[in-house]
């Protein structure tokens, strides 16, 4: 074209900042240390005596609620943790220009770096047996990973190739659905802590299983299809959980259980 003005060849590929990468990679490494920590009593320096955290499973027994999922539902945590892992590589790759890193991931870090610090904050208050402060923390992790996903969106969906989105929102949807079900969990945990009567807690499940169905379905109207792992996420958690209802595990302590789970 004449002077150039018109060029047709595509747009350089986004190269993203080394540092950039770092950062994002130290914090979700840093995040998996801490959630690893709070679950194994900070790697057993606390053992078993008063006043020591707990583990997941420990905090499972210690409050059942009507929402508590049967148990492989968390191995869902593996997929999300090792999805985000290449997520991470993605970001490094994205540095020598191999990767197709959607340029907005720079102005939305803060994101990432307020989910994994949700999700740190969670695992050290849920250990420590704050279930308040768990919920908050939780809930602000779903609402960084949505809005991160969400955002990335439009840009990505604009792509010749499909990699950004399976490598890096794909995975933000799928963990963003699951943590939301994780909250209305948490919520419902407040109820036993509370010692509610066993017809709250039934109120409570409901509406938190009919809360679940919901969001998924605004995020797909919302969205479109290509959130469509939020609400798989979500399906997922409330499949477990009626099987953990039919099927109860260690719960004949919770009211809840004794009135309406079994029956």
């Amino acid at each position: 074209s004449p002077m150039g003005l018109f060029s047709t060849k595509p747009p350089p590929p986004f190269v993203l900042e080394q540092e950039a990468v770092y950062q994002c990679v130290a914090a979700f490494f840093l995040q998996a240390f801490v959630v690893q920590a709070g679950n194994t009593r900070f790697f057993g320096l606390f053992g078993n005596k008063p006043g020591a955290p707990y583990t997941n499973v420990e905090m499972s027994e210690r409050y059942r609620s009507l929402m508590t999922p049967s148990g492989y539902a968390f191995a869902i945590w593996a997929v999300i943790y090792l999805w985000e892992i290449a997520a991470m590589c993605f970001l490094a790759a994205g540095v020598q220009g191999q990767a197709n890193v959607p340029s907005a991931w720079p102005s939305l870090m803060y994101l990432w770096f307020g989910a994994c610090a949700s999700q740190a904050l969670w695992a050290l208050f849920f250990a420590f047996d704050a279930l308040l402060p768990a919920l908050v923390s939780i809930a602000a992790l779903a609402g960084c990973l949505l809005k991160l996903a969400y955002e990335l969106g439009p840009e990505v969906a604009a792509m010749a190739d499909e990699s950004a989105y399976w490598y890096l929102v794909a995975p933000m949807w799928l963990h963003g659905g699951w943590v939301t079900a994780a909250t209305l969990v948490n919520l419902n945990l407040l109820f036993v802590e509370d010692r509610s009567d066993a017809s709250v807690q039934y109120v409570s499940a409901i509406l938190s299983c009919y809360a679940a169905l919901a969001a998924g379905v605004y995020a797909l109207l919302a969205t479109g299809p290509s959130c469509f792992l939020m609400p798989s996420a979500i399906v997922w958690a409330l499949v477990a959980i009626r099987k953990e209802l039919l099927h109860p595990t260690g719960a004949a302590a919770s009211k809840g259980y004794l009135r309406y789970g079994a029956g």
